[in-house]
């Protein structure tokens, strides 16, 4: 928790006189791509049992697993797998390939955590191998993103999938997607510093209709903008022949579906706004994952990034090496995202018989989100985290509000932590955590030193600080509830937090766009024809 104190911003659990809380800081990127330009790249297909959630809980087959794999398969421009594999993409626009395993052979402090990680999963190993690439892939698991219900099931450790072009070791994702697309095609038109303030809807006919959204033009219009001052953009219009399609997020998409009168008829009225749609779900049953960090400390550096000062302090050698590198084996270690591992486990409260928790590993000290938190995880190059997520959270308790009319004003956004659940949520991550210190402790230190874990007794006090629902606030993949004219992309759309880095049920915009097209109209998910009249269309 961090507040706004009188000489500073004070994360922690001792505010003093004079502090104002803030809350928890929700790093976002208000960028074209969104949050594919800062998130950390990491690409693994959820579940089958998330999407055919969904597909259960709306009614609409096209959120199968089945169908939701093709879009995968669409999407996908594989390149650490033969192409022969089935069940990935070789052609499409993601490109996702792993870290080169040559990273962690050099680096022996870095083997020798993913022994560690093997070892705490039980597996049975040949130390002679184990600073070899050959024998570092042995370890791991064949692909964490292979299709059926095997994969699933399982308990392991794997190399992570990362949105990478190996061509030249830059971020993949939807912002070049975007550019290459509006390059080819001169009539798309992309419009940059541009804030949507409220949906146009036609009230004329049997339902309402929407039909454009109004918006202004300028920078840093948004207040959550740092380099925000207030200032007003040029209003103007935009106007849909068929369909207005909403991907603000999970905390925008709401607050502006409430400011153009959709949403919880009390929510609305209170702050004076006319009920032109009541869909009571729209602004609850918010979910996300819980997160949490095992932080260890080795008295010398790795290896891999001793030199590199991630572009705070100048000269930074690491940058001079992927810049002046010719190819991607050369190029070091922001050639990747920096996690080379991952583990799943399925913890002793699980709901389904599948794993439940997901763990990665990073030489960083990371203990969670707060001012200048990015700076402070790269400080030194002597630490590593065991990061915690853990899937499928019972609690479904958040909610988005209405702050005001302001729509430059941010949300109120109130997750209820451990509202529904809780106790299991967090002996779940206490698993974790126990696997964590089990890895530490198993550690073979082939690079000289082991590790030692920061605040080791901490844990669970930190931890502890179908479509007739009207809940949901979204009933199909494409259409609200009692509106025509606009479907919803993005985390708005699912039933529960899935297991799953961003290709995730949970706000993840690659996955739900993997093919416009079809979601456009080729599966029927939006009534593009229907009347605007006084009557309902035919059945």
């Amino acid at each position: 928790m961090s507040y706004r104190c009188p000489d500073r911003i004070y994360t922690g659990l001792y505010p003093y006189q004079g502090c104002v809380p803030l809350g928890v800081l929700y790093p976002r990127a208000g960028t074209l791509g969104g949050c594919t330009q800062h998130h950390a790249m990491i690409m693994v297909h959820p579940w089958e049992s998330d999407f055919d959630n969904i597909a259960t809980i709306t009614g609409n087959s096209s959120w199968s697993a089945q169908t939701m794999r093709q879009y995968f398969v669409r999407l996908e421009r594989n390149q650490y797998l033969p192409s022969s594999v089935v069940g990935h993409g070789y052609s499409g626009w993601l490109h996702i390939t792993v870290t080169a395993l040559t990273l962690v052979a050099e680096d022996l402090k870095l083997a020798s955590l993913v022994v560690a990680a093997a070892t705490a999963l039980g597996k049975n190993l040949i130390e002679g191998l184990l600073t070899t690439v050959t024998g570092l892939a042995h370890i791991f698991a064949t692909d964490f993103n292979a299709p059926g219900r095997t994969r699933d099931a399982e308990a392991d450790l794997w190399q992570v999938p990362i949105a990478v072009d190996p061509t030249d070791s830059t971020r993949s994702g939807t912002r070049r997607f975007v550019v290459e697309t509006a390059q080819q095609y001169p009539n798309l038109h992309v419009q940059m510093n541009t804030f949507v303030t409220k949906l146009l809807l036609d009230t004329s006919g049997y339902r309402p209709r929407a039909y454009g959204v109004q918006y202004e033009v300028g920078q840093s219009l948004y207040s959550a903008d740092p380099r925000w001052t207030g200032a007003r953009g040029q209003p103007d219009y935009a106007f849909a022949i068929r369909e207005v399609i909403l991907s603000a997020g999970s905390f925008e998409t709401p607050k502006l579906l409430m400011l153009s009168g959709i949403g919880p008829p009390e929510e609305l009225s209170r702050h004076g706004i006319q009920t032109i749609v009541s869909s009571p779900g729209v602004g609850r049953n918010m979910q996300d994952r819980y997160e949490y960090g095992v932080v260890g400390k080795t008295p010398t550096p790795f290896s891999s990034t001793k030199d590199c000062t991630f572009n705070y302090r100048q000269p930074d050698p690491c940058l001079q090496q992927w810049m002046n590198s010719a190819t991607p084996a050369l190029k070091g270690v922001y050639g990747s995202n920096g996690l080379a591992l991952a583990v799943t486990l399925r913890s002793s409260v699980a709901a389904q018989s599948e794993p439940d928790v997901y763990i990665s590993g990073a030489p960083a000290y990371f203990q969670g989100y707060y001012p200048n938190y990015a700076s402070e995880a790269v400080a030194d190059p002597m630490h590593w985290t065991w990061i915690i997520l853990k899937a499928q959270s019972r609690n479904n308790a958040g909610t988005v509000t209405l702050r005001s009319t302001n729509p430059f004003d941010m949300p109120e956004i109130q997750f209820n932590s451990l509202a529904i659940g809780g106790n299991e949520d967090v002996q779940a991550v206490m698993d974790a955590v126990d696997f964590g210190r089990r890895a530490f402790g198993s550690l073979i230190p082939l690079g000289g030193d082991g590790f030692t874990e920061n605040d080791p007794e901490k844990a669970a006090d930190v931890i502890t600080g179908r479509a007739p629902d009207p809940y949901f606030a979204t009933p199909d993949a494409g259409g609200l509830l009692g509106t025509l004219g606009f479907g919803l992309v993005g985390g708005l759309v699912s039933g529960l937090t899935g297991q799953g880095e961003s290709l995730g049920t949970n706000a993840n915009p690659e996955g739900l766009l993997g093919s416009p097209a079809n979601l456009l109209g080729g599966l029927g998910l939006f009534d593009n024809n229907q009347p605007t009249g006084d009557n309902p269309p035919s059945q």
